[in-house]
């Protein structure tokens, strides 16, 4: 997974109108988010600010071959998530993207 001489492969999946980038780890085969794509769902303006509250161990920096060339993203394991959404205030819209977030990496 995410060999730093190659862009990762991923799948976009959408949440609501908005699309989020997965990427399964081939050997373990548990799912990573783009941490932007994320944020964009939770309407959360600063990745970089949420990035600290992710342990280095449920995050990592890599990139992506898109249509636009290659792009630099934060990539978060599932645990990550949880990392995040246990240091963001509960709101139902948390709730509901935990979900789903939860659907997808038992599911892909």
């Amino acid at each position: 997974m995410l060999d730093p001489d190659h862009a990762a492969k991923f799948i976009e999946v959408l949440y609501s109108s908005y699309t989020v980038r997965i990427h399964r780890h081939t050997q373990i085969g548990n799912v990573w988010f783009v941490l932007s794509d994320v944020c964009k769902v939770l309407k959360i303006t600063n990745p970089s600010y949420v990035s600290q509250k992710i342990s280095k161990a449920n995050k990592h920096k890599h990139k992506l071959l898109t249509k636009q060339g290659k792009i630099k993203v934060v990539w978060v394991s599932y645990a990550g998530l949880m990392q995040l959404f246990e240091a963001l205030p509960n709101t139902s819209e948390l709730a509901d993207f935990w979900l789903w977030a939860r659907t997808i990496a038992n599911d892909y």
